[in-house]
């Protein structure tokens, strides 16, 4: 099928007849899984691709995924032979493998600099664009923890996105800096869509306690641990009593626990709503890819969607037809929304409840 290149070993391989290549901010390795049918001929040769060759996957000249052959699956009969091919990018290697760090920790480093720390082994590069210079004073490792998981941690708190930049390199960054060309409307451009809306993890309060250091100049002014340290943030979203209680994981103070209760607020409210898209081709209207992390417009009355939403992840798919899977997520689900590029029409018209933004079908 034109327009989708796997490149192996400096050979290029094309005319796939199906199969998709995925893309997510919520995943630190893309994925690819192509295949071709031809009719038996008995002097062709087989091709030479192995797991764990080295791969390029480029779609119209852009390059997508680059890392490794993960599985091959050559078959034939009587009438035709056929080879499925699947692999990741070179990230894969930070998400499938352990951290080995001899003391179980990584102090005084960025989040760029723990990333670069825990990828160097693996010859993976870090490409550091969440702008965080902010140092972690002590990050733990737990004994055979992924490399991932650590980076992902401690990403997390600071509310960074870790992916791929399809290059096979680990990239940090803020999610919703670019915005797509096109937008998504009901009766317009859309195969099909749908939305799932799921309250089973959302809450009417959020209560985290925690313990303060003590504080003081010396052993004279030396205050006590405060054991009863106390936010809370309200969803009024949830209508019904539905509390939950968030211990601290670390000694906090009221600002910080205040924060790590809006957080959750927040983060909940934006994972509950789910919204998949299908629309033809590969590119928008200018001839670009949809670019994955980036605001899109979306208008789907019938799913009482009106609003930007993030394109969280990307499938680009082969069989028979060229289309594209969207999964759009709302901005509070990453917190890390960046405000000087969504824009607020919706929002000037919505009833706002704290800082959980008020759900599309009680707007």
């Amino acid at each position: 099928m034109t327009g989708v290149e796997l490149y192996v070993n400096g050979a290029k391989y094309e005319g796939w007849k199906s199969g998709s290549v995925t893309r997510s901010v919520e995943a630190a390795a893309g994925s690819f899984e192509l295949s071709s049918v031809d009719k038996w001929e008995r002097d062709k040769n087989p091709w030479r691709i192995f797991p764990g060759d080295k791969c390029e996957v480029k779609i119209h000249g852009v390059t997508l995924i680059a890392g490794y052959v993960d599985s091959v699956a050559p078959s034939l009969s009587s009438g035709e032979h056929s080879i499925r091919i699947s692999g990741r990018d070179a990230t894969c290697d930070i998400v499938d493998c352990s951290a080995i760090v001899p003391s179980f920790e990584i102090r005084g480093q960025t989040i760029g600099g723990l990333a670069g720390l825990l990828c160097e082994p693996f010859g993976i590069r870090v490409v550091d664009e969440s702008g965080d210079k902010s140092v972690i004073p002590v990050a733990a490792v737990q004994p055979g923890e992924t490399a991932f998981s650590c980076i992902e941690r401690e990403a997390r708190k600071k509310e960074v996105s870790i992916t791929t930049d399809g290059t096979g390199a680990l990239l940090l960054a803020k999610i919703g800096k670019e915005r797509a060309n096109d937008s998504l409307e009901q009766g317009k451009n859309l195969i099909s869509a749908s939305a799932e809306y799921d309250y089973s993890q959302r809450y009417s309060d959020y209560i985290v306690k925690a313990q303060a250091s003590a504080t003081g100049d010396s052993a004279d002014a030396w205050n006590p641990p405060q054991n009863a340290v106390e936010a809370r943030h309200k969803d009024e979203n949830v209508k019904r009593y539905r509390p939950l209680v968030i211990t601290a994981e670390s000694e906090s103070f009221e600002e910080s626990a205040q924060i790590r209760a809006t957080k959750e607020a927040l983060l909940r409210a934006g994972e509950s709503t789910s919204v998949n898209v299908t629309v033809a081709g590969w590119t928008q209207s200018n001839g670009e890819l949809w670019p994955l992390g980036a605001y899109v417009s979306v208008k789907i009355p019938y799913l009482y969607i009106d609003d930007d939403l993030i394109i969280s992840q990307i499938t680009f798919n082969v069989s028979p037809s060229l289309t594209t899977d969207l999964t759009l997520k709302r901005a509070d689900a990453f917190l890390n929304i960046d405000e000087t590029k969504k824009k607020k029409k919706k929002n000037e018209k919505s009833k706002k409840k704290g800082t959980v933004e008020t759900d599309w079908w009680n707007s």
